[in-house]
C-alpha cells in the first residue's frame, strides 16, 4: 500500500496541493484527472474498473467529478463520502503566488510576507504546513484516497463506500450535483442502502484562534439575497431631480451589512450575521447620467428557518433603505432651495418594494408571454457564459425594461447557489446512531491520543453534505423557486436524486487555519498521524448502525 503511513499521506496532500484546480476554472479537471488515474493503480479498481467513474459536469471547461464504489463482501450497508478538490485563487499570496501551490517552498518563503502575530507563531513553531488547499481541503480528499485503499485491502472488513470527488464546491456546487445524480444511480445498480454521508472537510475557527477540534453533526445552509435597484435617473448638473441608484444601495449597505436580526441560533450556535459578496451598477459607459440600476447580493446562512423568513426581512430592509433614500433627497431638496433661493419644484416620486415573484406577476399581466420572452432572453445570455449571478440580473433587468412601471423600486430575490440547513434529529434512530458512533469517536480520540474534540450541530464554512439530505424540502421550494429566476431554467437541484439518498451527515478531516487567506495551512503531525486514526474509528463506528 502507497497512502497509508504519515509520510505518504503527508506526500499524497502535497501532490494533491501542487495541482492547480482553481474552482470555475479549466484546471478543475487537473484534480479530477490526478485522482482517477491515483485510483486506477490500486488492485481493487484494476479488478473492478466498473466501480471507479467520471462524471460529466454541466457547463464549460468539460470539467469532472470522480466517484468511486469499494464493495467488500454481501452487506449493503454504504457509507457515502464527499470532498471537494477545487480551490479559491491565488492572487491574495502577491509576489509568493508562483510558490504557494508548492507547500515546503512557500513555507518556506511566506514569511516574506506580511503575517498576523498568530500566523507567525505558526510558522515558526515549525508545525503548520502553508498553501493553498493545505487545509481547504487536498488533505480531505488524500484521507478519502487512503481509506478506499485501506479497506480494500482489509479483509475483515465487510461493507461499502461511495466517495464522491468533486470540484466547484467553492463557487456553485456543480460538481457535486452532478455527482448525487450519479450516487444515486449507483445504489439503485448495486442495490446499496445509504447508512450516512461523511465529509473530510477541516475545522473552521468558530471564533478568531480558534484551536479546538471539532466534528460536526450538520452544516449550515445558505441563501444568496439580492436586491435590484431602480432609481430615477438625473444628469449631474440637475443633481436634486432624481434619485440616485448608490444612495438606495449606499442605504441597504448601511441597513443589511451585519445585521444581527439575521442570525439564528440553536443550543449555543448561531449563524453569522450577512455581509455582502458583490455589489455594481449597471452602467458600461462612462457619461454624466446617474447610473438608472445596479444590485448588490448578501450571503446569508441559516440553521432551520425558511426562506420565507429570509424572504420577509429583506423585503423590511428593501422598504426602509429605500424610504430613507427618499426622505434624504427631499430633505436636501429643501435645504437646497433655502439656500440658493432658487424655485425648485419639489421631487414627487413613488419607491416601491417587491419580491422578484411579485414584480414577475405584475409584469406578466402586461405581457401573458412574460415566459416566452425569458426562455428567448435565456438562450441568449447562455451563449455569453455569464456568471449566474449576473444572468439572475440581467433577467430582472429585462422584465423592468418590458415593465410600464418606471417608479423607482428595490426588487428582492434570491440568486444560486441554495445551499440547503442539514442537521440531525435526535428522534429519528438513524440520526440518533450517528449522533452515538460520534461519540463513541470522541471518547476513542480523548483514550488514546488525550485529543478533545468538540461537537457541533453546523458545519459553517458552507459544505457540499447539503446536497445529502432533504430537511423541510416542501416549505423550502415553495419559497424559493417563484424567487429565484435561473431555477430550474440555468440551475437546478437535483431534488430526486437527494431524496433517494436522504441520510444522516458527519463531517470529520484535518486541523488548520485561514482557509481562503495566503496564510492557508494545516497542522501536520495532527492531520496527518492523529486524524486517520479517529477517522478509520468514526467509519467503524458508523457500520455498526
Amino acid at each position: 500500500m502507497k497512502w497509508q503511513t504519515k509520510e505518504e499521506l503527508l506526500q499524497l496532500t502535497k501532490d494533491l496541493v501542487g495541482i492547480n484546480s482553481i474552482s470555475a476554472t479549466e484546471s478543475e479537471v487537473n484534480a479530477a484527472k490526478f485522482i482517477y488515474e491515483q485510483l486506477s493503480t490500486l488492485d481493487y479498481y484494476k479488478e473492478n474498473p466498473e466501480h471507479l467513474r467520471f462524471v460529466e459536469v454541466p457547463g464549460a471547461y468539460e470539467r469532472k467529478a470522480v466517484v468511486a464504489l469499494m464493495s467488500k463482501g454481501k452487506k449493503k450497508d454504504t457509507l457515502l463520502g464527499v470532498g471537494h478538490f477545487d480551490t479559491v485563487g491565488i492572487d491574495d499570496a502577491g509576489i509568493l503566488k508562483d510558490y504557494i501551490l508548492d507547500p515546503d517552498e512557500y513555507t518556506k518563503r511566506i514569511g516574506q510576507l506580511p503575517l498576523d502575530p498568530a500566523s507567525r507563531k505558526d510558522l515558526e513553531s515549525g508545525e503548520y504546513l502553508f498553501g493553498r488547499g493545505t487545509m481547504d481541503m487536498k488533505p480531505g480528499i488524500a484521507l478519502h484516497m487512503q481509506n478506499l485503499e485501506y479497506y480494500s485491502n482489509d479483509a475483515e472488513f465487510e461493507g461499502n463506500l461511495l466517495i464522491s470527488f468533486v470540484g466547484d464546491e467553492e463557487t456553485n456546487s456543480e460538481g457535486v450535483l452532478a455527482a448525487v445524480e450519479e450516487v444515486a444511480k449507483m445504489v439503485d445498480e448495486y442495490d446499496l442502502t445509504p447508512i450516512a454521508a461523511l465529509d473530510t472537510e477541516p475545522d473552521f475557527a468558530s471564533y478568531p484562534n480558534d484551536d479546538n477540534k471539532y466534528i460536526y453533526l450538520g452544516t449550515v445552509g445558505k441563501l444568496l439575497a439580492g436586491y435590484y435597484v431602480l432609481g430615477k435617473e438625473t444628469h449631474v448638473g440637475e443633481s436634486l431631480a432624481g434619485m440616485n441608484t448608490h444612495l438606495v444601495l449606499a442605504n441597504i449597505v448601511k441597513n443589511m451589512e451585519l445585521n444581527m436580526d439575521f442570525c439564528e441560533k440553536v443550543g449555543k450556535e448561531v449563524t453569522l450575521p450577512p455581509t455582502s459578496l458583490k455589489m455594481e451598477d449597471h452602467k458600461r459607459l462612462y457619461n454624466v447620467q446617474t447610473p438608472l440600476s445596479g444590485h448588490i447580493y448578501y450571503n446569508l446562512q441559516t440553521f432551520k428557518d425558511s426562506p420565507k423568513v429570509y424572504m420577509d426581512k429583506c423585503l423590511a430592509v428593501a422598504k426602509k433603505s429605500i424610504e430613507e433614500s427618499y426622505e434624504y433627497v427631499l430633505e436636501v431638496n429643501k435645504e437646497f432651495k433655502e439656500v440658493s433661493k432658487l424655485p425648485l419644484v419639489p421631487l414627487d416620486l413613488t419607491p416601491q418594494v417587491y419580491s422578484y415573484s411579485d414584480f414577475y406577476e405584475e409584469t406578466k399581466k402586461e405581457h401573458p408571454n412574460l415566459d416566452d420572452l425569458l426562455a428567448e432572453r435565456i438562450t441568449k445570455l447562455v451563449d455569453l457564459r455569464l456568471d449566474e449571478r449576473d444572468l439572475t440580473c440581467e433577467l430582472i433587468q429585462y422584465i423592468q425594461e418590458l415593465s410600464s412601471n418606471k417608479n423607482p423600486k428595490v426588487v428582492v430575490f434570491f440568486a444560486p447557489p441554495y445551499y440547503p440547513h442539514v442537521s440531525l434529529d435526535e428522534t429519528k434512530p438513524n440520526h440518533k446512531a450517528v449522533i452515538e458512533a460520534s461519540n463513541k469517536t470522541i471518547a476513542f480520540a480523548k483514550e488514546k491520543f488525550d485529543v478533545d474534540i468538540i461537537q457541533a450541530k453546523y458545519f459553517q464554512g458552507l459544505c457540499d453534505l447539503s446536497y445529502f439530505a432533504l430537511e423541510d424540502a416542501e416549505d423550502v421550494l415553495k419559497y424559493l423557486t417563484p424567487n429565484m429566476p435561473t431555477l430550474g431554467k440555468t440551475y437546478s437541484l437535483p431534488l430526486d436524486a437527494i431524496a433517494k439518498i436522504d441520510v444522516p451527515v458527519i463531517n470529520y478531516g484535518p486541523h488548520g487555519r485561514d482557509p481562503h487567506k495566503y496564510t492557508e495551512r494545516v497542522l501536520v503531525d495532527y492531520s496527518f498521524e492523529t486524524v486517520p486514526v479517529v477517522l478509520k474509528e468514526l467509519i467503524r463506528n458508523l457500520f455498526l448502525i
